[in-house]
C-alpha cells in the first residue's frame, strides 16, 4: 500500500513543483527476427488468423523492478520484438493498453493502433506512444471488451496476446471478459498470455485467461526472449506450416531453387546449387562429406592436425556463405580396442572439429557433434582396408 501511495503522491508533487514525471527510455530495437518473414514469403507458412490483437498492461504494478529493469520496460521491449517477428501481409491488427491513465482512480483502455491493416513500422510507431505506466490498477477486462467492440463482426480467426504481470485489479472481471469474447467468436479466438515477473497468483490468472479461448497458452517472458523462441511463439499464434514443394529433394523450396533437378544426395547451397566437396573429402550418396581419420588426426589423438586446418577453413567459408546451413559432425572408429574408449575418442574428435568451426565464427546453434565409436561401421572390420574406412569423420549439412 505504501508503494502505491508513493506512486500517486510523488508524481503529483512533481506536477505541483512545475516538473514532470520521468518517462521510460525510448524503445530500442533489440533484434529483428527476419527469418520467419523470409520463410513466410517463401511459402513455408500460411496465415491461420486474420486478426492479431495485442494488449499491454501499463498499470502501476508494472512499474515494479524485475530482472534488473522495471516490468513495463520489459513488456514494451518484448512487444517490439514480437512486432519485428510478425510477417506482413493479409493481417489486421490492434494494439491496446490497460491501466495507462494518469488521472487519479480513472481506469480505461486505450486503442493505440487499428484495428487496421498490419504494418511493422506503423505498429512500431504505435508502440512508441505507450510511454509510461499509469496511476491505476490493471483492468485487463476493459481492453478485452474494447477489442471485442472494435472487432465487431470481423470475419476470420483472431489471435489475442496479453502482456502483463497478471496482478489484475478485478480478476473475476478479467476472466468474465475472456469468457465473453470466447462465446462471441466461438472457435475463432485464441488467447495467449506473456507473464512479466513471477507473481504466482498473476501467473494463475494469465493461465486461466488462456483456457477461456479454444486454443492458446501462457508463457513467461524469459521463454520467448531469444529471436528463435520469439519466432516460434509468433508462428504458433499466427501461422501454419505448409507442405513446401521441393521437386529435387535438396532441401531448397522450388520457389527459391536456382538449380532445379540436382541429383539425389547432392549437397547444395542456399540457392539449391551444388557445392564442391572440400579438399580431401569423399562425397557420399547420402549427402555427407567423409574424411579418413588419419587426414584429420594423428593416431589415437583428437588434436586436429595443422595441415587439416585449411580444409576446415573451407568448411567455415561454405557455412558463412550459406547461413541457413547447419552441420552434423560425426566421429567413428574401427573395432580395435575397448568400445568405451572408442566412444570417447570419436566424441572428442567430433567435438574438436565443432569447436574449431565455432571459434572461427560459426554459431554454436548451427553445429552438432556426436561420437559413435565402433557402432556404425561402413566396411568389414576384419580387413586392414575395412578398418581404415571405418575410422572416419563425417560432415552432414542440412537445413
Amino acid at each position: 500500500m505504501l508503494k502505491q501511495i508513493v506512486r500517486v503522491v510523488v508524481p503529483l508533487l512533481l506536477v505541483v513543483l512545475g516538473g514532470c514525471a520521468t518517462t521510460h527510455d525510448a524503445m530500442q530495437r533489440d533484434f529483428a527476427a527476419a527469418g520467419l518473414g523470409e520463410a513466410f514469403k517463401a511459402g513455408e507458412y500460411a496465415r491461420k488468423v486474420d486478426n492479431f490483437i495485442m494488449i499491454i498492461d501499463a498499470s502501476w504494478s508494472m512499474d515494479d523492478d524485475y530482472a534488473g529493469s522495471d516490468k513495463f520496460s520489459i513488456a514494451r521491449s518484448l512487444a517490439n520484438q514480437m512486432n519485428y517477428a510478425v510477417p506482413e501481409g493479409n493481417l489486421d491488427a490492434g494494439l491496446y493498453t490497460c491501466g495507462e491513465s494518469r488521472r487519479f482512480f480513472v481506469n480505461r483502455s486505450r486503442r493505440a493502433y487499428g484495428i487496421s491493416s498490419y504494418s511493422t513500422p506503423a505498429f512500431e510507431a504505435a508502440l512508441a506512444t505507450v510511454e509510461e505506466v499509469g496511476w491505476t490498477g490493471s483492468r485487463i477486462d476493459f481492453s478485452i471488451r474494447h477489442a471485442a467492440r472494435d472487432l465487431g463482426d470481423a470475419p476470420g480467426a483472431t489471435a489475442m496476446v496479453v502482456i502483463s504481470d497478471g496482478k489484475c485489479l478485478q480478476k473475476g472481471l478479467a476472466v468474465a471478459a475472456a469468457t465473453m469474447i470466447k462465446e462471441k467468436y466461438c472457435d475463432d479466438i485464441c488467447i495467449y498470455t506473456v507473464q512479466i515477473g513471477d507473481d504466482p497468483e498473476g501467473g494463475q490468472l494469465l493461465e486461466q485467461l488462456t483456457t477461456e479461448g479454444v486454443c492458446g497458452r501462457s508463457v513467461k517472458a524469459a521463454d520467448i526472449a531469444s529471436a528463435g523462441a520469439m519466432e516460434a511463439f509468433v508462428a504458433e499464434m499466427l501461422l501454419v506450416k505448409q507442405a513446401v514443394a521441393d521437386s529435387d529433394g535438396d532441401g531448397v523450396p522450388d520457389s527459391l531453387d536456382e538449380c532445379p533437378g540436382t541429383p539425389a544426395g547432392t549437397i547444395v547451397d542456399d540457392r539449391g546449387c551444388a557445392i564442391p566437396e572440400p579438399t580431401g573429402a569423399e562425397a557420399t550418396d547420402e549427402g555427407k562429406w567423409v574424411f579418413a581419420d588419419n587426414v584429420l588426426f594423428a593416431f589415437d589423438e583428437y588434436a586436429i592436425k595443422d595441415e587439416f586446418m585449411p580444409v576446415l577453413d573451407e568448411l567455415v567459408k561454405i557455412m558463412q556463405d550459406n547461413p541457413a546451413m547447419q552441420m552434423n559432425i560425426y566421429g567413428h572408429t574401427d573395432n580395435y580396442g575397448p568400445a568405451e574408449y572408442n566412444d570417447m575418442l570419436s566424441r572428442k574428435r567430433a567435438e574438436a572439429v565443432r569447436d574449431y568451426l565455432e571459434a572461427a565464427g560459426i554459431e554454436a546453434s548451427r553445429l552438432h557433434a556426436e561420437g559413435f565409436g565402433l557402432s556404425k561401421p561402413v566396411a568389414d572390420n576384419t580387413t586392414r582396408e575395412g578398418r581404415s574406412r571405418n575410422r572416419r569423420v563425417e560432415f552432414e549439412p542440412y537445413r
